[in-house]
């Protein structure tokens, strides 16, 4: 028997909402391409990624995601998953750390 297909409802977001769903799921692909660049030896590009997942949600929300795929989806080992974002986190501009002084 023939099952009508399913009516998804959508979400309805406010502009800023929506963006900010936006912004999120940018960062998450950033994090799971430089995750994938990270195993695969391609360090510069993987930072060149990271820094821009870091740009659109922060390093502490990016950082966490970009572990996560590394060390579980890629298989990375998870001292070199940390040494790599420690090594990108000091390429962040003097403006990102200025609410820290």
């Amino acid at each position: 028997m023939f099952e009508p297909k399913q009516d998804w409802n959508r979400a309805n977001l406010d502009p800023p909402a929506r963006e900010a769903f936006v912004r999120k799921a940018k960062a998450d692909r950033f994090a799971w391409t430089a995750a994938e660049l990270l195993a695969n030896g391609k360090h510069a590009d993987a930072s060149d990624k990271a820094l821009q997942g870091i740009a659109l949600i922060g390093q502490e929300h990016f950082t966490s995601s970009c572990k996560r795929y590394a060390t579980s989806v890629f298989q990375v080992p998870p001292g070199t998953a940390d040494e790599f974002l420690k090594g990108v986190l000091p390429c962040l501009p003097r403006a990102a750390h200025a609410g820290e002084i």
